[in-house]
């Protein structure tokens, strides 16, 4: 798999959010995007997206998405590790 030209890449950030079900087991929570035949329609994936104005940085903009999209209250959230770029 070669790697995308820099001109192909795009700036967002993923949360991997992991919980602790009714049996204490940790999973790790995915997201099925809509398939409106977007780029990415239909497809499995971890909540997050693009940087928007207001986001201080990327953990700000994985952190925003996460509660967009699947209602990670601030309450519960506890960053282990911080975003760092990765062309994808």
């Amino acid at each position: 798999m070669s790697r995308p030209d820099a001109d192909d890449l795009r700036t967002a950030a993923v949360i991997v959010p992991v919980l602790r079900d009714d049996d204490g087991e940790l999973r790790v929570l995915l997201v099925v995007r809509v398939d409106d035949r977007g780029l990415h329609g239909g497809q499995l994936g971890l909540p997050g997206g693009r940087p928007e104005a207001g986001d201080a940085d990327l953990l700000a903009t994985a952190l925003r998405e996460a509660q967009e999209e699947i209602g990670l209250p601030p309450t519960m959230r506890s960053p282990v590790c911080s975003p760092r770029r990765s062309p994808t």
